[in-house]
């Protein structure tokens, strides 16, 4: 039977909330989480849960006190500390579109763009941090909300193309509205455009910032979108009752709540936990990393069929562990076997609602959290596994310490470089948007072709049509499209071998296979003519031929062979 901690984390896992109001279990989760398996679950083990929650009162997430409706429109209030990170980052970059969050609609049939002006605005008025600008106050950002008004929405017509042409037509447009920088200081950061196809084919592209949004928050967005568009096509007023909160109420809340006792505390475990963290990763680059981040980004795509995501998730039970357990230990192996390193760092976000009453607001609630990973060649895949639910375990305990107290409480050495304590990030998305339905059109949502990166490289897992589908998202800058595609091609690799024998060493998988391998090798043998001149030589000659090249990197440092 499934351990209890595991249940939990499942349930965590699908953004399903539980808390306790007294004796009673609470429970609550987005439209469609709640399957008939969870909701099964839930009832069969309920004692279980309840005493699992009581048991961890003092360090869980579930034990959170109430927030209430404090801030006033129109005042200047302090932001949030993650607001505050991407505001620093913004002016530091002098724009951040990384940080650009675009969800696209396919919406084919006869629109009625009145219902969807009038949709879009009603969205805006009902959740302030929409209409919220950041002003700059002794050297520190606030929030101030505005007067709600008509959202612009830019109309966008390429009935004029056909085919391959209006594909790559509507890409560029695509672009161009994704891209536009936000200006955070005159606030209205949402954007919305309308792209036709034809008269019966559209696209909504609607484009937030991070720091008033994040991925929870967009199906809020979508979901509030279907039920407003649907009532004012048919003539009705808002069903949507009015929020009892807003975004600033929680930015004061947190700052209020994380003092003390309870913030020691959270300092205690993550210092210990990531206590002499390697400064960076050690994957292989394409590219020397340059001074200053370059986030010019990419994605490659990886299909997981479901033959092989049925045996994963079958293991999972097995070893009663979640399936984000499972394939973050796994892909943390990758990271360790490719780069050499027995000691990798990996960024995961979890969705930062402490209270149920947060749930349905919009606003840029999101932590990260660092899961360290720590192999050696004694272990087994499954004493991996084991060790790794424990770290996993224990990071959701203590999710509640924003990752920017964290950074400055521990204080590693900073470089424009790279991003501290991790560069590398991955996640289960479970914010699914899909099953929408809107009166008289078929919807589809699309993924966006990212052209920014937040990271060096992030993994996404998503499950569909059976599989999992992995969205690669990496730095150009650092990587190329090759080197993503056989980081992937060995990750599958990785987790067939895994669920074939959990008990082989963590050493001793074959990421490539025999026949890959016997092809490098004759490749490289036949390629390669080594040297036998001293190499301080070798490195003279070259420092002739190519003076101005980078030679050595360590850090910021850069010499070149002239140097």
């Amino acid at each position: 039977m499934e351990s209890i901690d595991c249940v939990v984390s499942r349930l965590l896992d699908h953004g399903i909330h539980i808390a306790l109001d007294g004796d009673k279990l609470k429970v609550r989760a987005a439209r469609g989480a709640l399957s008939e398996d969870i909701s099964s679950l839930i009832r069969s083990r309920r004692d279980e849960i309840v005493d699992y929650l009581t048991r961890h009162r003092s360090i869980r997430s579930l034990d959170v006190p109430a927030i209430s409706h404090v801030a006033d429109a129109g005042q200047k209030v302090p932001v949030s500390f993650s607001q505050q990170r991407l505001w620093f980052i913004d002016r530091i970059d002098e724009g951040s579109r990384q940080y650009h969050l675009p969800v696209i609609l396919r919406l084919s049939g006869n629109l009625d763009t009145a219902a969807m002006q009038r949709a879009i605005d009603e969205i805006v008025r009902r959740h302030e941090v929409l209409r919220t600008r950041f002003v700059e106050v002794d050297g520190v950002p606030k929030q101030i909300v505005v007067e709600a008004e008509r959202v612009p929405i830019s109309t966008i017509s390429l009935r004029q193309y056909g085919g391959e042409q209006q594909e790559l037509a509507l890409q560029r447009a695509i672009e161009q509205v994704c891209d536009l920088p936000f200006d955070l200081e005159q606030g209205r950061l949402l954007r919305v455009a309308l792209i036709a196809l034809s008269d019966v084919e559209h696209l909504a592209v609607l484009v937030q910032h991070h720091i008033v949004s994040d991925g929870w928050s967009s199906g809020v967005f979508v979901r509030e979108f279907s039920a407003l568009y649907d009532a004012f096509v048919g003539g009705s007023e808002s069903p949507l009752p009015a929020p009892d909160l807003q975004y600033a109420d929680f930015a004061l809340w947190q700052r209020d709540w994380l003092v003390g006792d309870r913030l020691q505390g959270l300092y205690q475990y993550w210092e210990e936990q990531l206590r002499d963290i390697p400064l960076v990763h050690g994957l292989p680059l394409d590219r020397p990393r340059p001074k200053h981040q370059d986030h010019r980004g990419a994605v490659h795509l990886q299909r997981i069929e479901p033959a092989l995501s049925d045996s994963i998730r079958e293991m999972a039970r097995q070893e009663n562990v979640t399936l984000f357990m499972l394939l973050q230990t796994a892909f943390s192996l990758l990271v360790s076997r490719l780069s050499l390193e027995q000691d990798v760092v990996i960024g995961t976000p979890v969705a930062g609602r402490a209270r149920t009453e947060l749930e349905p607001l919009l606003g840029f609630f999101v932590n990260n959290l660092a899961l360290r990973s720590r192999f050696d060649a004694s272990m087994s895949f499954r004493d991996a596994l084991s060790t790794q639910k424990k770290v996993v375990l224990d990071a959701y305990a203590y999710q509640h310490l924003p990752f920017e107290m964290l950074v400055d409480r521990i204080n590693p050495n900073r470089s424009t470089a790279y991003d501290p304590v991790f560069q590398i990030v991955f996640a289960i998305n479970n914010n699914e948007i899909g099953g929408l339905e809107l009166s008289g059109l078929g919807v589809t949502p699309l993924i966006p072709r990212t052209r920014h990166a937040k990271t060096d490289l992030e993994l996404l897992v998503e499950e569909r049509e059976g599989g999992f589908q992995i969205g690669w998202t990496y730095r150009t800058g650092l990587f190329d499209e090759c080197t993503i595609a056989s980081f992937s091609e060995a990750y599958a690799r990785l987790l067939q071998g895994i669920v074939s024998d959990a008990s082989v060493g963590v050493f001793d998988y074959d990421l490539v296979g025999e026949g890959a391998s016997q092809q490098l090798l004759a490749a490289r043998g036949a390629s390669m003519d080594y040297p036998t001149r001293p190499v301080q030589q070798q490195i003279a000659e070259q420092a002739q031929r190519t003076p101005a090249s980078p030679a050595v990197v360590c850090g910021d440092v850069t010499l070149s062979y002239a140097e």
